[in-house]
């Protein structure tokens, strides 16, 4: 199909098949997307609930902690809804999601490899500048033809390196940091 768009390929090939055989190909796709969908929103919310919801109530047991497991479930299910309706070209904002995920990449390879460089606090300020920044970086139109993956790439090593050689030099942490957030 030389002259179909690539994003046209499928709907046209199901169109060519045997009733049967197409019938087959959407259920079969139909249930991967389910089964996928499902397992990645039990997925977020259980660790919405491990990181969130126990650390800051103390115990993990009982009514509440089920409420919230069935909220954090709904929330992650119903938020993509309108970023699916109104997003102008969906596999922009799947490369997008790809990006983001560069930060955690890098910060893991930080954890793994370099472990006397990364510090809580620096990753957490990493995650969320990456998360604005890149995100901007992408409603910008990607300034200067620079893909907003290497926007979330450099983001994190920028803010992990400083970290590393502020601390290094034994540059003070603002009296205007709370103590909560301060390492030694």
């Amino acid at each position: 199909m030389p002259n179909v768009p690539p994003i046209g390929v499928l709907p046209a090939l199901i169109a060519r098949m045997d009733d049967v055989l197409a019938a087959v190909v959407v259920a079969g796709l139909a249930g991967s997307l389910f089964g996928t969908i499902s397992a990645l929103s039990i997925g977020a919310a259980t660790l919405l609930y491990k990181d969130f919801y126990i650390p800051l109530r103390g115990d993990g047991e009982g009514r509440g902690s089920l409420a919230f497991v069935r909220a954090a479930t709904i929330a992650v299910g119903l938020l993509p809804i309108p970023l699916a309706i109104y997003a102008p070209d969906i596999l922009k904002v799947t490369f997008l999601a790809k990006s983001l995920r560069t930060t955690l990449a890098v910060l893991v390879l930080f954890a793994f490899y370099a472990p006397h460089v990364t510090r809580p606090r620096a990753a957490f300020v990493s995650i969320v500048a990456s998360l604005v920044l890149t995100i901007g970086w992408f409603l910008a139109g990607d300034p200067f033809g620079i893909d907003n993956a290497y926007v979330a790439l450099v983001i994190p090593l920028v803010v992990m390196g400083t970290d590393h050689l502020l601390k290094r030099s034994g540059a003070d942490i603002p009296a205007s940091v709370p103590v909560s957030l301060r390492q030694k």
